[in-house]
């Protein structure tokens, strides 16, 4: 009688305490299927895992006139050799080739390093707002890159309303930490040429680099300026140059290749896209006309 009281009991506690760990199993799988889940619908942190590396920073120093003083930009970097895109105007480039100011003394910094790599600018875009650096010596090792499309690849289909992932690589002060943020997109336009227009205008600065949410390389943040004709000088004075027209846009990475091809060709053969470094203008005389405001050079006197 004892024996099968014990038997009993001890099936009756083996009941209770399966009722209890089952559903805990039960939960603790439903937790991690979850987030898993959750995991793979995390774009922003797969993109920064897969591209972060390919983030630099360009440290050199800024000629102005008689100043000078260190300065930083973020580059990326689009060949494993050592080849680096930068926003222009970062560098000191301005709008239609009139460089304001020198870039020298450029180091790259890769990772951790803080001591840099040499290299110089090999070519400008001042239209596009691009520019090129490239690392005086090969890596020891190809350095970690994004790809960019193929020469006569057909553009990405982007839409309104797909979103891109941006990345930005913080300063020193927050140990160049990258970061990644959100981009939908509001619209794109054909002139005066192809540029992704974001909603709502959160890009925070230049020269940063945006992917899909598969981490394809879809462009970088530009400045769109309105040019010197006429006809834009006609829009200044209208008074519609504000909102999406002065934020800032996305120059596609099929355009971005392009000139990528016509800068390092350029660059092969001796010559220079734009103006490789500003140079310092030569003395006029005193009775010589000033240059205007319109990018146009004066006319030359007659004999």
């Amino acid at each position: 009688m004892r024996s099968a009281m014990t038997a009993t009991m001890l099936a009756a506690g083996l009941c209770l305490s399966l009722s209890s760990v089952l559903p805990m199993a039960h939960a603790g799988a439903a937790a991690a299927r979850a987030e898993a889940k959750a995991d793979a619908a995390n774009p922003m942190a797969d993109v920064i895992a897969q591209r972060a590396a390919a983030l630099v920073t360009v440290k050199f120093v800024m000629v102005a006139g008689e100043n000078e003083r260190e300065s930083e930009a973020g580059g990326i970097v689009i060949d494993p050799s050592g080849l680096i895109l930068v926003s222009n105007f970062e560098m000191g480039g301005a709008p239609r080739g009139r460089e304001s100011a020198q870039a020298k003394d450029i180091k790259i910094l890769i990772g951790d390093d803080t001591q840099g790599l040499d290299a110089k600018v090999i070519g400008r875009d001042s239209e596009l707002e691009l520019a090129w650096i490239q690392l005086d010596k090969a890596p020891e090792k190809p350095l970690a890159s994004i790809t960019l499309p193929a020469s006569g690849a057909a553009a990405a289909k982007v839409m309104p309303g797909q979103t891109l992932i941006g990345l930005d690589r913080m300063n020193k002060y927050f140990d160049r930490t990258v970061v990644g943020f959100k981009v939908d997109v509001g619209g794109v336009t054909r002139k005066p040429r192809d540029l992704i227009v974001p909603s709502g205008g959160n890009i925070a600065w230049i020269g940063l680099p945006m992917f899909t949410t598969d981490a394809t390389f879809a462009g970088v943040s530009v400045v769109q300026m309105i040019g010197g004709d006429d006809e834009d000088m006609d829009m200044r004075s209208v008074g519609r140059v504000s909102g999406f027209d002065r934020a800032f846009k996305i120059l596609p990475a099929t355009t971005i290749a392009e000139a990528t091809t016509r800068a390092v060709e350029a660059h092969k053969a001796g010559k220079n896209l734009g103006a490789e470094e500003p140079k310092k203008p030569a003395d006029k005389p005193a009775d010589a006309p000033a240059d205007d405001m319109s990018g146009d050079k004066p006319s030359e006197p007659k004999p």
